[in-house]
């Protein structure tokens, strides 16, 4: 069948070669087959510039699949991935749709981390572990204080080690089990092992993995889709201490909050409870590649009013990566926007479109839209101007 005669409009699956889909655009892309060899795929019996040209094609090809995608988009391999998927940073690709974790990467020897407990720190098992030890600190924020190796529980009459722990702060119990495995060993075995010990030290939450699939568990063993990112209900301490920056006058203030008392904050060794705004907190925005958002209401956050110079229509979002550093907003941190339609030029703003969301300064160029990064290493986003929509523009910057 030729492309004219197919009408790409249909709500309709599309099963295309990466070879025909130049112009056109999908709400979601599958590339399957993104194998090690098949992509590149192997030229016999040619001299070396010849090969880097053929693998050079077939690079861009694999990215002009990509950027069909709209929304969403798979990349999928069975046996060894393609060395071009190896090649994409680590931090642009999830393992598993609708969940935080980054897809495997390499952690280097040097980076290991509890190495005095571990004691086959060679074998390829480890490598998988030291992955996850990392994405459980760096992306779901817990504290290295809280994650113990080779936790020692246990199992009826035998003795049993989870891989990896993440403890209650102020229970002491744990509060994530993981079961790491080797690239090469089916998930199954991690995710039966992981039951077995979480049935027995009643952990609430749970991962399997061997760096190419994941498994989320509650204490039910239900399957989830992600575990909780680290919050102060497992922190030791109730009391966070914050840095609020008026984006308008540049001007700082530090202060303390309780999280047993949310309604007020100590600023200045006083209690501050009087005149306070509390502003509602929504789910991540990129800065770095547009997400998905999720309306999700995740809580409130209570700010005296005058911080906020008596603005209404206030939210809240938390920023995820480091595309805006140069306007100091780092990832981690949260943003206070009030709701706006319009912006004026190189206004920090919100923005929405194609069902995701981000966070750039706004550059209006005639019938389109620049939505400019304050990090060198990301290119500016072309965006009609009929495609987008502002959803808010920053007020002031939360740093913990």
């Amino acid at each position: 069948m030729f492309k004219k005669d197919i009408d790409f409009e249909q709500e309709k699956i599309k099963l295309v070669t990466m070879h025909s889909v130049k112009g056109l655009e999908f709400k979601v892309v599958i590339l399957i087959d993104l194998n090690s060899n098949l992509m590149p795929y192997p030229v016999k019996e040619t001299n070396e510039e010849d090969r880097l040209l053929e693998e050079t094609r077939d690079r861009k090809l694999m990215y002009v699949g990509m950027t069909r995608a709209e929304e969403k988009l798979f990349l999928c391999s069975h046996g060894e991935p393609s060395k071009f998927i190896n090649d994409i940073d680590k931090n642009l690709l999830l393992l598993k749709s609708e969940s935080r974790i980054n897809t495997y990467y390499n952690v280097e020897y040097s980076e290991y981390l509890f190495t005095n407990e571990i004691k086959q720190k060679e074998e390829e098992e480890e490598s998988v572990r030291q992955w996850m030890i990392k994405e459980l600190i760096n992306n779901y924020g817990y504290p290295k204080e809280l994650l113990k190796v080779e936790y020692p529980f246990k199992n009826f009459s035998r003795d049993g080690k989870a891989d990896i722990v993440v403890l209650n702060g102020k229970t002491k119990e744990p509060y994530i089990m993981v079961e790491t495995k080797s690239r090469k060993e089916d998930i199954s075995n991690a995710v039966n092992q992981l039951k077995s010990y979480m049935n027995v030290s009643k952990t609430p939450f749970g991962v399997a993995t061997n760096g190419k699939d994941i498994v989320f568990l509650n204490r039910d063993f239900n399957e989830i889709k992600d575990i909780p990112v680290c919050n102060a209900m497992i922190l030791s301490s109730s009391v966070e201490e914050y840095r609020y920056i008026d984006t308008s006058t540049k001007q700082e203030k530090y202060f303390k909050r309780d999280l047993d008392n949310i309604n007020e904050i100590i600023y200045d060794e006083d209690v501050i409870k009087d005149n306070m705004m509390k502003i509602p907190v929504y789910a991540d925005i990129a800065a770095g590649i547009p997400i998905e958002i999720v309306d999700e209401l995740r809580g409130s956050f209570t700010l005296p009013s005058e911080w906020v110079k008596n603005k209404k229509d206030l939210f809240i979002l938390k920023v995820k990566g480091d595309s805006m550093i140069n306007a100091n907003i780092d990832n981690g941190n949260l943003v206070v926007l009030q709701s706006a339609s319009t912006a004026d030029p190189m206004d920090i703003v919100a923005v929405y479109y194609n069902g995701t969301t981000t966070l750039k300064k706004f550059m209006p160029m005639g019938s389109t839209v620049l939505l400019i990064s304050e990090n060198p290493n990301y290119e500016p986003i072309n965006i009609s101007e009929g495609d987008f929509r502002i959803m808010g523009k920053l007020v002031g910057i939360l740093k913990s």
